[in-house]
């Protein structure tokens, strides 16, 4: 019925959808319960980069990022991250912030009027051929579209070298290692 608002079945009735048969939704479905998964997309980052920018940038994380398209405005993603960083010495930090598409997310609030918000910083202990995983968990509600949104990062350092996927060290040795980071995107229907 083209215009026409109607009521499909009764209250109780049940609707059997044999197999082979494909139900396409070209509109907004609700009513059917939310906090189902509706798509899993995953970058598996291998290789390796360093930074000793002072400045935020993304070049060093290029390869960690993932575009994810939402099937339904209403839909949030869940962002589970591991990043892979060693650093130079123990002098100082490296400092990590989040974004979706070109807005700055997952932060803490503003304190102070000099103090940067981001998403995590990390000074490293005494032994600085070893590298920590990052996790990076969050919820994001605020998407509100069904066009492409990309999730990425932008990175800094304060007088060090960060490392990410090795250790500091460039040594062909047996005592050092690489390792993958990985970012997953999931879409949860609302």
């Amino acid at each position: 019925a083209t215009g026409t608002a109607f009521t499909l079945g009764d209250s109780g009735d049940t609707f059997t959808v044999p197999s082979g048969a494909t139900i396409t939704n070209s509109g907004t479905a609700t009513g059917f319960g939310g906090g189902k998964v509706l798509q899993v997309v995953q970058t598996r980052w291998t290789g390796q980069s360093s930074t000793s920018s002072s400045s935020y940038t993304a070049t060093p994380l290029a390869s960690f990022q993932r575009t994810i398209t939402p099937s339904a405005t209403s839909s949030n993603v869940l962002i589970m991250a591991v990043l892979s960083v060693g650093m130079s010495t123990e002098t100082d930090h490296t400092y990590l912030k989040m974004y979706r598409d070109s807005t700055q997310i997952n932060m803490g609030d503003q304190l102070g009027s000099s103090r940067d918000r981001g998403t995590w910083n990390q000074k490293l202990g005494t032994n600085m051929g070893s590298m920590e995983p990052n996790p990076i968990l969050y919820y994001d509600t605020e998407i509100s579209t069904t066009s492409s949104v990309t999730y990425s990062f932008q990175v800094k350092t304060a007088s060090v070298t960060a490392y990410f996927n090795q250790d500091n060290t460039g040594s062909d040795s047996a005592g050092y290692l690489t390792t993958a980071s990985t970012l997953i995107c999931i879409e949860i229907g609302a």
